[in-house]
């Protein structure tokens, strides 16, 4: 039985993105729709009749936990996530300035879930963990994150790269068998070593076409996304299309990966998976604190999530969230010819 008050709020959460997106454009006046809004609805009909020509990859850990979606300020010593018996936690990158001044930051908002979806599937589809980002930050901005920004923003993406590559992040997994306590855990950084060239002027010292800009994953996070000694990485597909028109909304493309990985992991979306809102709290909800609105929000979230993933069905109560039995957002299959594909065209340049 679902929630009465949320079914009035959030119309028709069970029926999934197919009805979400006809009701959504029925509210709405045609001639009164924004860019957003008809660029939402073009992206769920292309994603509901034609299947992907390109594929991104999230990462497991990520989809289970979240980054921050807003600041949570430099005095903030530890970031931390709880899904079930995972946890997340992240140290702010020390970031240095031109000016010598220094501070910690830490990856926040939209951006570094771009980057970092773009860097899994880089690293997928060249096999190395060299990736190149183009000459410049705003070359990688522009032509391979396909982000439209201004000039002012620089300094911010600048910022926001060097802390998702630097930042300290701890996987923990903490299990009690009896007697015994099995603690698993790996610490790393995105990065290894990079080079990131930043043009924030308007004349001078623009890169050369000869330079570039250039990052060197972790071991431990490169090997996580490729397999290694003939295991399976933990990286998934998503449907580029979806993650684009989701764009800078933080807490949906967070969902996003979540329903995609957990509908799988439900024997490949034939079983149902029910969770208490308070374990959605501690999952998503760092940035609002009190429940009620987050349940909003992510009932808000979750009905855009399903117009752009026409075979996610779900209910709630008052109590509790339920992913229905849902189609794969990307067939097996296909994911696996796309893999392919990747590997066959994949280029350290």
């Amino acid at each position: 039985m679902t929630d009465t008050a949320q079914q009035d709020e959030n119309a028709s959460q069970v029926d999934g993105g197919t009805k979400d997106a006809q009701e959504f454009g029925a509210e709405q006046n045609v001639l009164s729709l924004t860019a957003r809004q008809k660029k939402l609805l073009d992206t769920a009909e292309a994603v509901r009749t034609r299947a992907p020509s390109e594929l991104s990859f999230g990462i497991d850990f990520l989809a289970e936990t979240c980054l921050p979606i807003s600041d949570p300020g430099s005095d903030t010593r530890i970031y931390s996530r709880r899904n079930g018996k995972l946890y997340l936690e992240i140290q702010p990158a020390h970031i240095r300035n031109p000016d010598g001044s220094s501070e910690f930051v830490y990856p926040y908002g939209s951006a570094p879930r771009r980057i970092l979806i773009w860097c899994i599937t880089e690293a997928l589809r060249t096999k190395s963990a060299k990736l190149y980002l183009g000459t410049s930050l705003k070359d990688f901005i522009t032509n391979k994150l396909n982000i439209s920004f201004g000039g002012a923003q620089m300094q911010t993406f600048r910022k926001q790269a060097l802390a998702l590559f630097r930042a300290s992040i701890s996987i923990t997994t903490v299990d009690e068998k009896g007697s015994l306590i099995e603690d698993r855990f790996e610490d790393f950084h995105i990065a290894q070593h990079g080079r990131l060239l930043t043009h924030v002027g308007n004349k001078g010292n623009n890169p050369k076409e000869t330079e570039s800009s250039y990052l060197v994953l972790n071991q431990s996070f490169y090997e996580r996304i490729v397999g290694i000694n003939g295991k399976g990485g933990k990286a998934f597909p998503l449907d580029m299309r979806a993650v684009n028109a989701i764009g800078n909304d933080a807490l949906a493309l967070d969902i996003y990966l979540w329903t995609v990985l957990r509908v799988y992991r439900a024997d490949r979306g034939t079983k149902s998976v029910t969770i208490r809102w308070e374990r959605l709290h501690s999952q998503f909800g760092a940035d609002i604190q009190e429940k009620k609105r987050f349940k909003q929000k992510f009932l808000k979230a979750i009905n855009k999530v399903g117009i752009l993933y026409p075979g996610l069905n779900f209910e709630s109560d008052r109590q509790t969230f339920t992913l229905l039995p849902s189609v794969l957002a990307i067939e097996v299959k296909q994911a696996k010819g796309n893999a392919r594909q990747l590997r066959a065209t994949g280029t350290n340049g």
